[in-house]
């Protein structure tokens, strides 16, 4: 940078620029030098701060993977848990309804649904809880929520793909942060991402849309 700045002083020396103009242009090159160094500083941190946000890596080495029976739609899925055939409401997502039993169909929930249908139909999947310090002493019913639904997330087997997260991260839902998860930063930051690139229903949705609860 200070091998720039030399040539540039005396490249306008050569040119018999008067001193008030060389002042002036030097002056002016050197705001430009702090301006970029300023929006690389922003770059890097940018960067750093992503750097952070590290995709899930579980080990499921222990784990027995238990095979998903139906999509009941975009959130919601069914699964052999137990010798059980056992509903799943996936955390930390929430897409347009399709199967509400007081709303109508949304806009792009049969899509969402379709989605989730295709990443998970004759699929098995490994399950994860949200963590709060007290987990280990939490039984299956504390882990439902009101309409007797297991809370929890999906790691498709063998592969790893993490389901809820990767819904948001194509479009296909919100992130749902009306109540604090494991992993949130994570998928608000895959969940602008998608809006930016107008992935899935952002294609259309204006980008201040919210939607209003989740089931």
């Amino acid at each position: 940078m200070l091998s720039l700045l030399r040539k540039f002083r005396c490249r306008l020396s050569s040119r018999g620029a008067s001193r008030g103009e060389r002042v002036a242009d030097f002056g002016g090159l050197a705001m430009k030098f702090k301006i970029f160094a300023v929006l690389l500083l922003l770059t890097f941190m940018a960067d750093a701060d992503i750097k952070t946000l590290s995709y899930p890596v579980e080990d499921f080495s222990k784990d027995k993977a238990v095979p998903v029976q139906r999509v009941i739609d975009g959130d919601t899925v069914e699964i052999l848990y137990k010798g059980t055939p056992t509903k799943v409401r996936l955390i930390g997502v929430d897409t347009p309804e399709t199967v509400h039993p007081t709303k109508p169909v949304q806009v792009f929930g049969k899509e969402a649904s379709a989605f989730t249908r295709n990443l998970l139909m004759g699929e098995s999947v490994y399950l994860r809880f949200n963590k709060d310090g007290t987990d280990k002493d939490r039984t299956d019913k504390d882990r439902t929520d009101k309409y007797g639904r297991l809370l929890a997330y999906l790691y498709r087997a063998p592969d790893g793909l993490f389901v809820n997260l990767e819904i948001v991260r194509q479009g296909y839902g919100y992130a749902y942060t009306q109540f604090p998860f494991n992993h949130m930063e994570l998928f608000q930051h895959y969940g602008r991402q998608a809006q930016e690139a107008k992935k899935g229903l952002w294609e259309t949705k204006p980008l201040n849309e919210k939607e209003n609860g989740a089931f």
